[in-house]
């Protein structure tokens, strides 16, 4: 018996803003997209830069969400410490605009913060969905790998386990290897 293990990728994001209100907005907004996009994150909260200065030195976040007053200045810190992350600024106005360009902001928005705005920045930071075409009977079946829990070998067949669904594909587990793109494991008997 073979079989392959699907995994789901938590993005982490961090957000700075000595503002408590624009916290909780953008915590609010965040929280939409993760349930409109099935996508995970885990969101960490920091009041102050210093805050985040002070965890940046164990915590890498992908996604760096922080107010430009303020905010510029620690970015360029961490830029210099090789951080690679993805950020965006936020501001009452552009006077920090091209200074965070220069710092390879994804984005600089200007409050209040449209939400739909923002779900397309982050609809443009995701790395695309990887899937997988299989064909079951007379059907083409396009499967996506976040959705995929496990797999198992039955004789010539797959029984491929997601959320919702066991679906059993004519398949060996060797065609089944050549088919999963990374992050998905297939394990192969000796």
């Amino acid at each position: 018996m073979s079989y392959f293990v699907g995994k789901n990728f938590m993005h982490n994001i961090a957000i700075c803003s000595g503002n408590p209100e624009e916290l909780t907005q953008l915590q609010n907004i965040i929280d939409d997209y993760e349930e409109f996009s099935n996508e995970d994150f885990t969101v960490k909260v920091f009041p102050s830069s210093e805050a985040l200065t002070l965890a940046m030195k164990s915590y890498r976040p992908d996604i760096l969400v922080i107010d430009a007053a303020g905010g510029i200045e620690t970015v360029r810190n961490l830029r210099r410490e090789n951080y690679t992350g993805e950020i965006i600024f936020t501001a009452s106005n552009g006077e920090h605009a091209l200074e965070a360009f220069d710092l390879e902001a994804r984005q600089y928005f200007i409050r209040p913060i449209n939400p739909q705005k923002f779900f397309r920045t982050l609809e443009k930071i995701m790395p695309p969905k990887k899937f997988i075409i299989v064909k079951q009977r007379r059907n083409i079946r396009k499967i996506l790998c976040d959705e995929i829990l496990y797999c198992e070998t039955n004789g010539k067949h797959q029984e491929i386990y997601t959320f919702n669904e066991k679906i059993t594909v004519r398949i060996t587990a060797r065609e089944m290897k050549k088919l999963a793109p990374p992050p998905l494991t297939v394990i192969l008997p000796p």
